[in-house]
């Protein structure tokens, strides 16, 4: 894609990256690894230097050559195999078995590299460190710029896989239910701005569709589709009769219904 993996975009604009962009990329993450898990994949290899990113600057997952897919959401790997050992959760460590949990395990990991910019987690541990402290019950750090709230989602992630060992498989949370909570966040997150008068938005919706997008890039959906530029976060959904948009970058919040016949006019 055009803009590479998602690993080297971050550290090539470390502290340049606003929180919005970085929750949006994790939300991006999420969408696409609950994808998977509704079609009975496992990814068995999620990290940020398996994810690239688009023109528009949306996060997609890739590199599926350790996916399997599963009928009983189980899969159990051959003794020596090669894995991950910094993004992999006990029972890989010490069973080889995987489920979508684990993969849950691990997108709370590049949820951290996410928010700490590309840094390589456990950075100055070696695997068997890293298996004695997941073992133990040590876990990554907040990142400086991930809120408490992100970091409980986070630490979530990494807590109740670990219990998978002694609890119900069903007592961990799917990744539709993460997707979820991300979204709340990212929405508490923009509606806390500031809201700007409808006259700016309609400037605002024009420069950057007719600069940045064609008209095909609007597909007429009823769920959120998001795009995003160098400096806004974009959303948009379709109704039977009005386009909903809203624009977001870090400090102000815009939003507008457009009836179907003024779509033409606004752009």
């Amino acid at each position: 894609m055009e803009n590479g993996c998602l690993l080297n975009f971050l550290r090539q604009r470390s502290r340049t990256l606003p929180e919005s962009w970085l929750l949006s990329m994790c939300q991006d993450v999420c969408e696409g690894m609950d994808y998977l898990e509704g079609h009975s994949f496992i990814h068995r290899d999620l990290a940020a230097r398996n994810c690239l990113v688009s023109e528009h600057n949306v996060v997609k997952v890739s590199d599926f050559g350790m996916t399997r897919y599963v009928l009983d959401n189980q899969y159990t790997s051959s003794i020596g195999a090669k894995f991950p050992v910094k993004w992999s959760p006990p029972e890989v460590l010490h069973y080889s078995k995987y489920s979508s949990k684990s993969d849950i395990w691990s997108y709370g990991v590049v949820m951290w590299e996410i928010f700490s910019e590309g840094r390589t987690p456990f950075e100055n541990r070696s695997n068997v460190d890293v298996v004695t402290d997941i073992t133990r019950g040590i876990r990554l750090y907040r990142p400086q710029r991930a809120s408490q709230p992100l970091y409980a989602i986070m630490y979530r992630c990494w807590h109740e896989v670990l219990n998978i060992l002694y609890f119900n498989i069903l007592t961990v949370p799917c990744f539709c239910t993460f997707y979820k909570e991300m979204h709340d966040i990212f929405l508490l997150f923009f509606f806390s701005s500031t809201i700007t008068s409808p006259f700016l938005l309609r400037w605002w919706c024009r420069s950057l569709m007719v600069g940045h997008l064609s008209l095909n890039c609007w597909r007429k959906s009823e769920n959120w589709q998001k795009i995003k530029t160098s400096t806004h976060i974009l959303l948009y959904r379709w109704t039977p009769n009005c386009l909903f948009i809203v624009v977001m970058n870090v400090n102000i919040f815009y939003s507008v219904f457009v009836n179907k016949y003024f779509y033409k006019a606004l752009l």
